[in-house]
């Protein structure tokens, strides 16, 4: 088959979230012999450009404008659409498989994978097709309420706001689409009670082949952070609150108390969200138990998984698939997960780690203790969470899945 996949962002710029499991599904689909393209975007500089990467074909389209604009932009944006365009007219290709586009590529770009291919379908990552930011759900009745209304939209987002936004998203959904995936049941669960009907979902794997051991790496890059003779947390996520960093810094705090060689290690650069909590009183101790890394190549963040010894999801937000928890599974990591969003559908509580409420403070500190002061837990939850990952959640799995769904679709 001829095929296209479409992602506002994709490697090499992109190296979290959609853009990386569009770019997994895409390395699949192509070693199985078929024709693979990419339509995506590029923010910084530069003209257009067409290159190989791995053996795909990457359309690169410059697209940048202030996100004011957005909630408009996402509907129909004039510097992508009609260069989508042409690349979809030449290539014609049997499926057009859409990710993320609710940013640069815009949904106006499903109308042209309508005229001009077979089929199309399009995954759901996150809740940006009926909301503008991330989703902090409330639980009412034992459910979660994930309803989001047109007025908490317009209170929240003032001038941003634009009500003919989410209907018209409905109507390319409707008229454009033949199949509709969601990463997990609590996204699917989300779509469904805000109007986006026909969903199936269909999990994220990832090949662990790409995560093999690798000794040396791992002794560099314990010597290059002083890792040795350390407890530590990786963090992997983004640096923000949604995703938990003030629950991680505030669990350093309290377990250095006990176990003062415990450390945080960040994936990233400290910005300014914590350097202001880290500035906070009382907080001056817990500087030298964090470590950041900046930017790590793919090599480095696999020996810092081997290297952890526990591995922190805590979101506070409906977070739909968090890869980490794949990785770090993968890797024979325990997860310390967040009962938000999807993570409860990949980390199993008390067999691959144990899932919490990020709110409830005291419960993940107890557990985080309980993890790190216990080896033979801890080896129990990494070789069980590995096991997992070779049931459920192989790349190879999802691309039968989707294959099989081409093919009869």
């Amino acid at each position: 088959m001829k095929i296209v996949i479409l992602s506002d962002d994709f490697p090499p710029e992109s190296q979290g979230g959609a853009g990386i499991v569009a770019f997994m599904q895409a390395k699949e689909l192509s070693k199985r012999g078929h024709e693979v393209f990419v339509i995506t975007t590029f923010q910084e500089g530069g003209n257009d450009e067409k290159i190989d990467l791995d053996g795909l074909t990457v359309y690169k389209i410059h697209a940048n404008y202030s996100m004011f604009f957005r909630a408009y932009l996402a509907i129909f944006n004039p510097q992508t659409v009609f260069k989508a365009k042409n690349i979809l007219k030449e290539l014609r290709p049997d499926v057009v498989h859409a990710h993320n586009l609710h940013q640069f590529l815009s949904y106006h770009v499903l109308s042209y994978a309508r005229l001009y291919s077979k089929k199309v379908f399009i995954t759901f990552h996150d809740v940006m097709s009926f909301h503008y930011t991330k989703l902090y759900p409330k639980k009412v009745g034992g459910v979660y309420d994930y309803k989001v209304s047109a007025l908490s939209q317009l209170r929240y987002f003032g001038l941003e706001y634009n009500p003919f936004r989410n209907p018209i998203i409905k109507r390319y959904l409707r008229t454009a689409v033949d199949k509709r995936f969601a990463v997990s049941h609590s996204l699917k669960d989300a779509l469904d009670q805000n109007g986006i009907k026909g969903v199936e979902v269909l999990h994220n794997g990832i090949d662990v082949e790409d995560f093999k051991y690798n000794e040396e790496d791992i002794k560099k890059f314990k010597d290059k952070y002083d890792l040795h003779g350390k407890k530590f947390l990786f963090f992997s996520g983004r640096i923000s609150r949604a995703k938990g960093i003030d629950v991680c810094i505030n669990l350093i705090k309290e377990i250095s108390k006990t176990i003062p060689e415990v450390r945080l290690l960040i994936a990233g650069q400290e910005n300014n969200y914590v350097k202001e909590i880290l500035n906070r009183k009382g907080m001056i101790d817990v500087k030298d138990k964090i470590i950041f890394t900046g930017w790590l190549n793919r090599r480095e963040v696999i020996s810092a998984y081997y290297s952890s010894d526990l591995v922190p999801v805590l979101s506070l937000y409906l977070d739909p698939f968090p890869t980490t928890n794949l990785e770090a599974m993968a890797t024979r990591r325990p997860v310390l997960g967040t009962c938000l969003g999807g993570t409860p559908e990949i980390v199993v509580d008390n067999e691959t780690g144990f899932i919490v409420d990020p709110n409830n403070f005291g419960d993940v500190l107890k557990k985080t203790v309980g993890i790190l002061s216990d080896d033979a837990l801890s080896e129990k939850f990494g070789n069980s969470g590995y096991d997992r990952i070779l049931e459920k959640f192989q790349i190879k799995d999802q691309i039968d899945i989707l294959e099989k769904k081409y093919a009869d679709y």
